[in-house]
């Protein structure tokens, strides 16, 4: 799976959709957005949550797990 479990979908519409999920690593409820494919901004979407990511994993950055 990963961290975030999808439960079930709430909407969909205009090249997305939209779930219930849980959070795995902080054990709550949580939305998902997801855009299908052919969004016009899936690309950048993708890109910045590549960068958010990495950033995230880096020991010491502010909002990093564990160091809040």
């Amino acid at each position: 799976a990963g961290r975030y479990d999808l439960e079930s979908e709430v909407a969909r519409g205009r090249g997305r959709t939209l779930w219930r999920g849980r959070d795995a690593v902080l054990d709550r409820q949580v939305g998902v957005l997801l855009l299908d494919p052919g969004h016009p901004h899936a690309d950048a979407v993708r890109q910045a949550a590549r960068r958010a990511s990495a950033v995230d994993a880096q020991p010491g950055v502010s909002g990093s797990p564990g160091t809040m």
